[in-house]
Parts: structure tokens; sequence; C-alpha cells
């Protein structure tokens, strides 16, 4: 295991903690082969590394219940968003019908994950 900062403008380096990326260009070449462009995040606080990518998940749609999550904070929200959940949308939660039009521009249908 390795230490590494997220969003840090401090500099430690020097302690073996690298300066690190969740979204993270080389990685993702190492593990999966893919060239993407290293390009920053501009969405994101000026000392974040991460490249720029698009975020599929939804807040309070998570069943786990992890302590530590920072996105599932209302159970509550977590089983209405359940409830709202299709198979064949587009979204992790509700239909097209109720989504912005702008936001329905070049739609992939999700795709099973196992």
């Amino acid at each position: 295991m390795h230490l590494s900062t997220c969003a840090e403008s401090l500099d430690v380096e020097h302690t073996g903690i690298v300066k690190g990326k969740c979204i993270d260009d080389r990685l993702l070449k190492e593990l999966f082969g893919l060239q993407v462009p290293g390009t920053k995040d501009p969405g994101q606080r000026e000392a974040c590394g991460c490249i720029k990518s698009i975020d599929i998940g939804q807040y309070n749609t998570c069943l786990h219940g992890c302590r530590y999550c920072y996105a599932t904070f209302n159970k509550q929200r977590v089983k209405m968003n359940l409830k709202e959940h299709h198979p064949h949308s587009p979204f992790l939660s509700g239909e097209v019908s109720d989504a912005d039009n702008e936001r329905l521009k070049n739609v992939i249908i999700q795709q099973k994950l196992f």
C-alpha cells in the first residue's frame, strides 16, 4: 500500500508521500492499456490532479452503508432512489422523461457491471 495526497497543494514528496490523482491517466494506462489525455479536470479544485472525466455516479444510490462514505448520507433517499431505478434507463435513478433535454445528448444506456 502506498500513501498519496489528494488535492493537496503542500509538497510532501520528500516524506515518500506522492501527489495522487483519483482519476489518474498513468494508472489507467498501466492497468487497462488506455491512452487517455492527461488534461486536468477544470471542474475540480485547483490542487486536484485528476484528469477530465465523466462522473457516472449519483449521491444516495448505494445500499452498502459504509460509515466513511461521503456519497451516501441519507438512507431514506437511498430507498427512494432504489424504487426509481430502471435497468433500461440511462440513469441510475429515474427515467429519460424526468431529465433535462441538454443532458440527453449522446445518451449511453447503462450496461451490466458484472
